[in-house]
């Protein structure tokens, strides 16, 4: 409503989206708002780090009439640079949709110049901003303009510093008069803090409350195993129904699925453009799969797939995604991988947003980036295991001018644990160690409504010791194809890229003078604590590890059933079988 009597009421002008407005105290009179000699701003919800500064836009006189704030008398404030602003306003090419002096919308969009083009006055620009809505793109603009158009120091500004308050978690800003405040937040760095920026707050002054809402966005990172015997993983990620953990044992050579989830930020409406970047890290013992990286998005519920960049058509980067993988072969070994989504809002509009996130619906909106990677000869063996860490860059100012300044999430991280088997084979009777007996490995897998078995087949068949081991590459169901394993002059083979579960040693070549025996029936067992959860900080460790084995000598029915303590820190489990003489 404008009041033509040099009266502009203007109904608690609250520009920032996402900020709260909550009365501190109640002025029934111009008299009332005259005699308060301090009006104080209280800020609550921000960070503990942050530093707000008020500026003072319009000058005026402010009372309440009919529960309205009323500003009469209105001026250029002291700490505007007022004719370059008002020129910035009739030279701003955005566009806005036009509102009518009864307060409905015209219909037509204008662009901003076009509508101050007849402004000469702090009057005049105020009346037609109180046409707007709070939350509307013009008070956005006019915000934006503002804080572009301020006075220094040095011209003879007088801006008021934030005071934290510890014991109420508040800011608090003492503005020596009545009028109309940009609040700017001038932290210096919030990237370290996890952080975002408050959007440019326009109040009333008078002793207020204001309270920031927002929370930044998070990422999680899970890893699950494929279906075990297939050496093609799903290439689409198709596959729902496979167990997400924050831990977890493999094979090597075994495809698992890695997926990060990156939520949005509750203010995500108040950013005009939005960078969104994966930092994710793969240890040395992890071989990317870089053609099964994909991204989606999902919106009210509905998963989607976002498009690769097409760079060699020179694709608009802001509406894909990009990604990039590094390979530091040269020190620790580590790949990154990096997938950047230059403008989120291309990928996931305002309107997408507000679908999945109100009150009533609970369903966010999120990006996820899936990929399969492998434990490879360079897995590391037990306790410290192989890990995999995740941290998303994203915008963290909503204000024009500041586009390149971002937060970073604390890390998350998977952990891939790998086990080695160290076998000793031994005379029955002698105790002494047996040289040259074979051994082929293999384990059952459902096939449909049945079972196959599957064999080994190793990368490195020349290692029979613990510190030279043979590794798994590969499973095969040509039990011709699989390696056979000999044991050396002390009658040892070490397996190393097993994992929690059943397996079996079929014994391929028995020396002369012994009787051959049925396969060994061999069960890995760990125990990995807090993995009952797959939240975001949940933290993993492996605790237990067993091996329990079972044989038969056919000619001499010796029998071994056996139950041994592997140590978790080595990630070795150990056992003897014996072979009987004929």
């Amino acid at each position: 409503m404008i009041m033509k009597n040099n009266k502009l009421k203007i109904f608690l002008f609250i520009i920032l989206l996402g900020i709260l407005f909550i009365p501190k105290i109640t002025i029934t009179s111009a008299e009332e708002a005259r005699s308060e000699t301090t009006r104080t701003i209280t800020i609550k919800g921000a960070g503990k780090d942050h530093t707000f500064k008020a500026y003072q836009i319009f000058k005026g006189d402010l009372h309440t009439e009919n529960d309205k704030d009323v500003l009469s008398n209105i001026k250029w404030g002291d700490s505007v640079d007022a004719n370059n602003l008002l020129n910035a306003l009739k030279a701003s090419t955005e566009t806005v949709t036009e509102i009518k002096e009864d307060g409905t919308s015209s219909g037509t969009t204008k662009q901003v110049k076009e509508v101050f083009s007849s402004c000469s006055t702090a009057r005049d620009v105020a009346e037609i901003l109180a046409l707007y809505e709070n939350d509307s793109d013009m008070v956005r603009i006019f915000a934006e303009l503002v804080s572009s158009h301020l006075k220094t120091e040095a011209d003879g500004t007088s801006t008021v510093s934030s005071t934290y308050k510890e014991e109420t978690s508040s800011y608090a800003l003492d503005v020596p008069a009545d009028g109309y405040y940009l609040i700017k937040d001038v932290t210096e760095n919030l990237s370290a803090k996890n952080e975002f920026y408050t959007r440019y707050i326009l109040k009333v002054a008078k002793s207020v409350e204001v309270k920031v809402k927002g929370e930044v966005p998070t990422v999680d990172k899970q890893v699950a195993s494929t279906d075990k015997g297939k050496d093609e993983a799903d290439s689409n990620h198709n596959n729902d129904s496979l167990k997400d953990q924050k831990a977890l044992s493999a094979e090597t050579g075994e495809a698992l699925e890695f997926t990060l989830t990156g939520t949005l930020p509750t203010n995500y409406k108040d950013y005009k453009k939005y960078k969104y970047i994966f930092h994710d890290t793969l240890s040395k013992g992890l071989t990317l799969k870089e053609d099964s990286i994909k991204v989606y998005k999902v919106v009210d519920g509905q998963k989607s797939e976002v498009s690769k960049c097409d760079t060699a058509n020179n694709q608009d980067k802001n509406a894909c995604y990009t990604s990039e993988v590094k390979h530091n072969e040269n020190s620790d070994g580590q790949t990154t991988l990096t997938v950047t989504i230059e403008d989120l809002k291309k990928v996931i509009s305002d309107e997408e947003f507000a679908k999945g996130n109100t009150e009533e619906d609970s369903k966010e909106s999120k990006i996820i980036v899936k990929y399969y990677a492998s434990l490879n000869k360079d897995a590391v063996v037990g306790k410290d295991g192989n890990t995999n860490t995740v941290y998303l860059e994203y915008s963290n100012n909503p204000n024009s001018g500041n586009e390149g300044k971002n937060g970073n999430t604390p890390e998350e991280k998977v952990t891939v644990y790998t086990y080695q088997l160290n076998i000793n084979k031994q005379d029955g009777k002698k105790k002494q160690p047996l040289q040259g007996v074979g051994f082929k490995l293999y384990k059952k897998i459902k096939d449909g409504e049945n079972e196959k078995k599957v064999y080994a087949v190793m990368k490195e068949s020349s290692g029979v010791d613990s510190s030279n081991p043979y590794v798994i590459e590969k499973w095969t169901e040509n039990e011709n194809e699989a390696t056979e394993m000999k044991t050396d002059n002390q009658g040892h083979i070490s397996i190393k890229g097993l994992e929690d579960g059943t397996y079996y040693l079929k014994e391929s070549t028995t020396p002369k003078g012994y009787n051959t025996i049925e396969d060994v029936e061999i069960v890995i067992k760990e125990t990995i604590t807090g993995n009952e959860s797959s939240e975001v900080d949940a933290e993993q460790n492996l605790t237990n590890l067993s091996l329990e084995v079972k044989w038969i000598d056919n000619e001499k029915e010796q029998k071994g059933d056996t139950s041994t303590t592997g140590d978790p820190t080595s990630g070795v489990v150990e056992t003897t079988i014996l072979n009987m003489p004929g």
